[in-house]
């Protein structure tokens, strides 16, 4: 298949997303933006009409997929990242729910999501595929006999909109009372390389999350790393996320239950250990990055074929 990727490629997921397929000899075109303008859709409109695409995907439902929507290009698919339906409002939130009811296909890797657009904003069930970005459970694992570090605490963190990181300098203070000597290792500026080592390496791992769509990435990372994960209870992190099985949840702003989940955690290594195989059980066998995408392959070949 010819698959012409609409996307910012600065974005990890989407790169890597397009990159299965390359490698599984697909001939991938990568149209890359980071914002909107009409020139941009008229170079997009052109590379259309010269290469001839079987299909166009656009990652995110915002500015990417209203571009692809523009086009009239047929079939189209919209993978939905979270913020443009979680938190639009206002006309954008009108655009965005135009740009769905155009796509031919829809995937979400969130329950939330799917259940808010097929109901409030009724975009017809039939159309959206559970997806999920998934984990490569072979570079995110802990190596065979690695002695893992008593004291370290990986910190999930972004945008002060979408990171209460003010709930986890409460906690960290707690903790840090209880337990001195403990290494707080904030996961931003990290680079893709090196995130594995930086998580496998960590104790136990923290997201004051405010707002997520399906599992978010590093979190399922983590997870995949054997690490037990102390998530905020939002989006689908209930999901995956088991109390007192896997890890811990908390509800956002609540820095006295983050911290006591810390400190019961770091000083049980029975609990580290346990928690952390099951976790990694639950990625290898519901959020597998080469599973994942076979799935996606098979939708393409379905969207394809239904033209």
């Amino acid at each position: 298949m010819k698959i012409l990727y609409i996307a910012n490629f600065n974005d990890i997921h989407s790169a890597k997303w397009a990159q299965y397929f390359i490698d599984h000899g697909h001939f991938c075109l990568m149209f890359h933006v980071e914002r909107f303008s009409i020139k941009k859709l008229m170079e997009l409109k052109e590379v259309i009409k010269q290469r001839e695409p079987d299909i166009l995907h656009a990652h995110y439902a915002g500015t990417w997929g209203l571009m692809g929507a523009l086009t009239g290009f047929h079939p189209l698919i919209v993978t939905i990242h979270g913020s443009e339906v979680l938190l639009t409002k206002g006309w954008r939130k009108r655009l965005v729910r135009w740009v769905l009811k155009k796509a031919d296909t829809i995937t979400t890797d969130g329950n939330h999501v799917l259940d808010k657009i097929t109901g409030a904003w009724k975009i017809s069930s039939d159309k959206v595929k559970r997806i999920n970005f998934g984990v490569d459970v072979d570079k995110f694992r802990r190596p065979e006999g690695f002695e893992v570090p008593v004291n370290v605490v990986a910190v999930r963190v972004g945008p002060d909109k979408l990171y209460d990181i003010e709930t986890v300098e409460k906690a960290r203070k707690i903790v840090d009372e209880k337990m001195p000597g403990i290494e707080w290792r904030f996961l931003d500026g990290i680079a893709p390389e090196d995130m594995p080592e930086a998580l496998y390496s960590s104790t136990v791992y923290v997201s004051a999350a405010t707002s997520d769509a399906g599992l978010a990435s590093t979190t399922a990372e983590a997870m995949s790393c054997e690490v037990p994960v102390i998530v905020t209870n939002v989006g689908d992190n209930a999901r995956w996320v088991e109390e007192s099985v896997n890890g811990f949840l908390f509800h956002p702003g609540d820095y006295q239950t983050l911290a006591n989940r810390i400190w019961f955690t770091l000083r049980d290594r029975a609990i580290q250990r346990c928690y952390g195989e099951r976790a990694r059980k639950i990625i290898c066998d519901k959020n597998n990055y080469f599973a994942e995408m076979a799935k996606m392959e098979t939708i393409y070949k379905e969207a394809v074929n239904h033209v």
